[in-house]
Order: C-alpha cells, then sequence, then structure tokens
C-alpha cells in the first residue's frame, strides 16, 4: 500500500477547535502573519530567526541565532508542499546538505525545517497532523519515523586537515498547536517543524573558531569576545537553565528540576548561578521525553495534560559524564579521522 503524500495529508487536516477561545499569543500571530507574507525563503528564515531569538525557551536555540548566527533553515511553502514528495525531499536534502557542509567548516551548528502553511498553524493537534509530520520526518531522514522514538541525525567538524569529529544531532518536533496548550514551549509560528542542534558541536565549534579569531586578533593588536558557550559543562549550565524556565500553565510546567539530593557529589560546574542552587545536575522531570523526536502526546486535541501522562526522570549526566554511553557521541564527539 502506498505512503500518503504530504499533499493528500493536507487535505486531511482539521481547524483546532481551541482558537475561537485560546488565540495565539501576540508574539507569535504577529511572526504567523510576517512568514506567510513573506516573499522569499530567505524573508521568512529571518522573520523566524528573529523569532526564536526572542521567544525561544532553549537558550541553545537564542545562542545559535546571535552573533555570529548558527542557525540553518529549510523553509517549506504551501507551494512546496501541495508538489510531490520527491520535490519535497529533494529541497530539504538540498538544504540538509548545505547545513552539513556549513557545519564541518564550524559556521553551523543547527538546522531548523519549517512547514510553512495557514492550513498546518491552524489545523487541530490529532492524528493527521502527526500523519503528516511523520511523512515530512521521513523525507528528512531518509528511514521510517515512528513517534516517541528517539532520532538522530549527524554533523562533523574539521579540527584540522587530519582531525575531523563527529556528533549526534537531537532532532524535535514544533508545532504552532503547542501555544496555549500544556506543551506551549515547544510551540513555534507558522506551522510545524524539526529542529535540529547539537550541544557538542556548537561548543567545539565556537573553541576553534575563537582561538583562530584571537591569533588573527593578536596578530593585529586587536581583541575578541568569547563565545558565550565555550565548554560542556557550560553546556550543562544552560540545559539546566532551559528545563528550570519552562513556561507555567494551567497544568504545571512540562519540564522542571529535581532538588539535589542529600549527597550529591561534587558539581561538574564551578559556578552554579543562584537559579541552580541545591538543583540536581544528574536527572531532571518531564511529562514527555524531551529526546523523542515526534511524542504522540502532544497529538490530540486537550489543551490541559491528559491525565494519563506519565512523569518521567531524564538525564542530563550525558553532557559531562564519560560513563554514560551516550556522552562521547554527543559531547566530545567521535573522531572520525
Amino acid at each position: 500500500m502506498a505512503e500518503p503524500t504530504i499533499s493528500s495529508l493536507l487535505e486531511r487536516l482539521t481547524p483546532d477547535p481551541i482558537r475561537a477561545t485560546i488565540p495565539f499569543s501576540a508574539d507569535l500571530a504577529r511572526t504567523n502573519e510576517a512568514l506567510l507574507n513573506s516573499r522569499s525563503d530567505a524573508e521568512a528564515a529571518n522573520h523566524l530567526r528573529a523569532w526564536l531569538h526572542d521567544h525561544q525557551p532553549c537558550l541553545f536555540g537564542r545562542m545559535a541565532t546571535g552573533d555570529p548566527d548558527l542557525l540553518s533553515f529549510c523553509i517549506l511553502t504551501e507551494r512546496d508542499l501541495v508538489g510531490s514528495d520527491s520535490a519535497i525531499q529533494e529541497k530539504i536534502q538540498k538544504y540538509r546538505l548545505h547545513w552539513r557542509r556549513e557545519a564541518f567548516l564550524g559556521r553551523k551548528s543547527g538546522f531548523v525545517i519549517l512547514a510553512l502553511s495557514q492550513r498546518i498553524l491552524e489545523a487541530a493537534p490529532n492524528r493527521d497532523l502527526e500523519r503528516l509530520m511523520l511523512r515530512l520526518s521521513e523525507l528528512y531522514l531518509l528511514e521510517r519515523v515512528r513517534p516517541n522514538v528517539v532520532f538522530h541525525d549527524r554533523i562533523s567538524l574539521e579540527i584540522a586537515a587530519d582531525h575531523y569529529r563527529e556528533w549526534l544531532v537531537g532532532v524535535n518536533f514544533f508545532g504552532s498547536q503547542g501555544d496555549g496548550r500544556w506543551w506551549h514551549d515547544h510551540r513555534i509560528p507558522g506551522g510545524i517543524a524539526l529542529s535540529m542542534n547539537s550541544v557538542g558541536h556548537m561548543v567545539r565549534s565556537g573553541t576553534e573558531n575563537n582561538t583562530r579569531a584571537l591569533d588573527l586578533a593578536k596578530a593585529a593588536g586587536e581583541s575578541v569576545r568569547k563565545k558565550p558557550v565555550d565548554t560542556l559543562y557550560m553546556g550543562l549550565r544552560y540545559a539546566m537553565m532551559t528545563i528550570n524556565r519552562a513556561r507555567e500553565t494551567a497544568s504545571g510546567r512540562a519540564t522542571s528540576l529535581r532538588p539535589a539530593g542529600p549527597s550529591p557529589g561534587d558539581c561538574p560546574m564551578s559556578r552554579v548561578p543562584a537559579e541552580l542552587q541545591g538543583k540536581d545536575w544528574t536527572t531532571y522531570s518531564g511529562w514527555y521525553d524531551t529526546d523523542q523526536t515526534i511524542p504522540s502526546i502532544y497529538f490530540r486535541e486537550d489543551v490541559d495534560r491528559p491525565a494519563e501522562a506519565t512523569q518521567l526522570e531524564l538525564d542530563f549526566t550525558y553532557l559531562y559524564d564519560d560513563s554514560n554511553v551516550d556522552y562521547v557521541r554527543i559531547g566530545p564527539g567521535v573522531q572520525t579521522r
């Protein structure tokens, strides 16, 4: 049986019933309009970049839109989405290749694919929208994608002519439907999106670029500002701060820090910000798995968190503990040459 196409899945979408009483937040509504009225992919990417810089709850996402800009974008417009799946896949893979090449040179770390469509941004978060997101993910990852599973991409960095390293890259869903719902932290303007980022690549590329810039600056008698994230321990700090600043909704926060145990051991951070004092740096709590690419619990019309949701114990140690099996592939990266 043939897979349903993106264009056929678009036809199945139905309006979100909550928007009559819970309109989009002002920041999202403004950016929705700006995105839909964009005259080019580049203009749409600039509008999305500006929103991410000001409103993205993930601090890594905000940093990636700073100076230097570390994000690449692939914008799929309504015209793209009503075309053939092969044409959509070709466009995604073109921009994916560009991102990977830029990542190899240390110029980019993150990648966002946005399906920009009024029909999508106004659609109910039901199984039809989930099927659309799954199919879009398959055209990106080039493999079968299932809900509630962790999927990764990979990017590399040239350290030197004879030294390359590779990192796993997290792949996560965001959608306009999250605005005003219990999973508000995963909202995005314009429709639905996949967001890819690698903390380890961001840290190492920043260190390499900063070292090179410092050498050039010293030769020229100038100074260079250091990047805000230059160690994995600082990555832990910002990861914890992101979790701690989750949006308060009628159902509470979707993610939260846990209190440190009575004998937590030595914190790997040399300085602990006031907001993180007394908090556990090894695990945190979440009503969804933040590593899963497409959590099925998002794709239902409930505004409040479903009663059957289970609070999970989630992990920070992959950022600093070399006994964690994921540490090398996510933190320092694997040397491939």
